[in-house]
């Protein structure tokens, strides 16, 4: 084989240039993630010993569980009718696996390599973080901003998860490093604090408040020897972010008081309409509208006539009506009256919503609340309503195949049958899958594939060192999987594979620098 030939020192560092090109491509450039797993692809069969296989098989409990969870992925093809699909699903993930297995099977050597190939991931996201706010900052402009284009080489999903574990590395080597360069990792946490907080990513902000709550029990059990002590702490922390978790659920989901008015200060009858009501800045947008007396006030304080549509397909006359909405305004004479010189440009240049000249968590807090508590509305347009009627179908498909589920090559169509028989109102376009990793793993593969992944993901946390940092990143990408299908894209199914691997793979030959990780962790 390959690795006589060219012998285990030669080797090591091969494959530790290949994880480093895989810590470069995976927040830059997709291409060059494909050509690094096809390299690891060709070193791995040609370098990999049966012996070395075999051993690294019955020591490694997660590489079990995953040979399993694909050996049912690729047995489901069975019952699936569509043969095809499924084929182009395992292809689709196949990089995971890959990865995976040749992350176990020739793990970094030393913990110097390691830390390496972690600083490399860091810095790249890093620079890459910093090379969109400069591209987005000349190229977006108003209105036709959309965050979403703030990430420019990779899925603003996927590179938002990556900020975030970059961000717990960071703090990482802040603690680890020595007096002299542990200032910049501290500067940089602060950076990537503010790109997440800028990215406006909910699924970011989530993995932010996961790092956060590490932080806290870190800081108890570093600062607190006495286990009374750090018990208690511990106690107290989790009950508080119960406590918060339990308000900020309860005052997102409360439902806004809706007030109809008889007539305007002018004497006019309000228009309302309550069949389905929506909400901005959590008031109610179509009650209380005088139609004559917003086009007669508007004529006098703009050119811009509000039959004409905008930027955004809408009337103006419909964005003014949000725009007044969101400012707890009446839509009439007073209403208009009371908009200041900003608002009418805001308004003019297609802004629907004061919410939309606002930025980060608060902003995407309001929305979010808006959604929630429409009345009967549409969902199509709705990112959290679309994703409710995901879960529901999800939910009621993998019921329906409780097992077995409906096979790899199935799952678009079972979606697609039951949007039909429930009438959806989702248009063609929305009718998506579940967009939650575990919901997808049960529709796809039933009880017994879920049970499968659950073990391979329980198995690879026994596996790992004492790390709280390792710890922390792999809750936060397991985390992920309640709000996306991380594993359903190539740069979210290897950025999984990537730190399951090198963390679940850690053997460092000859030393004792594992049991020293254990120990200073």
């Amino acid at each position: 084989m390959l690795n006589k030939i060219i012998g285990d020192k030669l080797l090591n560092r091969i494959y530790l240039f290949l994880y480093i090109l895989l810590a470069v491509f995976l927040p830059l450039n997709k291409v060059g993630l494909s050509l690094t797993t096809l390299l690891l692809v060709l070193f791995t069969i040609s370098c990999t010993p049966f012996p070395l296989l075999k051993h690294t098989f019955f020591q490694k409990r997660n590489m079990v569980w995953l040979s399993l969870f694909f050996s049912w992925m690729v047995l489901s093809l069975i019952w699936s009718g569509n043969k095809q699909e499924g084929l182009k699903f395992i292809n689709l993930i196949l990089p995971f696996f890959i990865v995976f297995y040749s992350l176990l099977l020739h793990p970094v050597s030393s913990r110097q390599h390691l830390n390496l190939v972690l600083k490399i991931f860091l810095w790249t996201v890093s620079a890459t973080a910093a090379c969109n706010l400069l591209i987005f900052s000349k190229n977006c402009y108003g209105i036709n901003c959309e965050m979403r284009d703030l990430s420019f080489f990779v899925s603003h999903i996927r590179f938002a998860l990556m900020v975030v574990i970059a961000m717990v590395l960071s703090f990482y080597f802040f603690i680890k490093t020595d007096i002299r360069r542990k200032w910049l990792f501290l500067l940089n946490s602060f950076f990537l604090l503010y790109y997440t907080f800028f990215s406006e990513v909910l699924s970011g902000f989530v993995s932010l408040i996961i790092a956060v709550i590490f932080l806290l029990f870190y800081f108890v059990q570093k600062h607190f020897k006495n286990r009374k002590a750090v018990r208690n702490l511990s106690l107290i922390i989790c009950l508080i972010i119960a406590s918060g978790a339990i308000v900020f659920l309860k005052q997102i989901s409360e439902k806004p008081t809706v007030i109809l008015l008889e007539k305007s200060k002018k004497g006019n009858l309000y228009w309302h309409d309550t069949a389905a009501i929506m909400f901005d800045n959590g008031y109610p947008i179509s009650v209380n509208i005088q139609f004559q007396e917003l086009n007669e006030s508007w004529r006098k304080i703009s050119n811009l006539p509000l039959d004409s549509i905008s930027k955004n397909g809408m009337s103006y006359e419909w964005n003014l009506i949000r725009y007044l909405t969101s400012k707890g305004l009446t839509k009439d004479a007073e209403g208009v009256e009371a908009l200041t010189k900003q608002d009418i440009e805001n308004i003019e240049d297609g802004y629907v919503s004061v919410l939309d000249t606002e930025k980060g968590l608060r902003m995407r807090i309001l929305k979010m609340k808006d959604e929630i508590t429409n009345i009967d509305v549409n969902p199509n347009g709705y990112t959290l309503l679309q994703r409710i009627n995901y879960w529901k179908a999800g939910y009621a498909i993998f019921k329906e195949h409780f097992w077995a589920g409906v096979g790899v090559g199935d799952v678009k169509s079972a979606y697609n049958e039951y949007y039909d028989k429930t009438g959806s109102r989702l248009s063609k376009e929305n009718r998506r899958k579940s967009h939650q990793q575990f919901l997808s793993v049960g529709v796809s593969f039933g009880m017994i594939g879920l049970f499968v992944f659950g073990m391979f993901l329980w198995s690879s946390y026994k596996t790992i060192p004492n790390s709280k940092m390792m710890f922390a990143i792999l809750t936060i990408l397991i985390c992920s999987f309640l709000n996306e299908d991380t594993l359903e894209t190539q740069a979210g199914a290897t950025l999984v594979a990537f730190f399951f691997g090198l963390f679940s793979g850690i053997r460092f030959h000859g030393t004792n620098e594992e049991k020293r990780l254990d120990e200073e962790e």
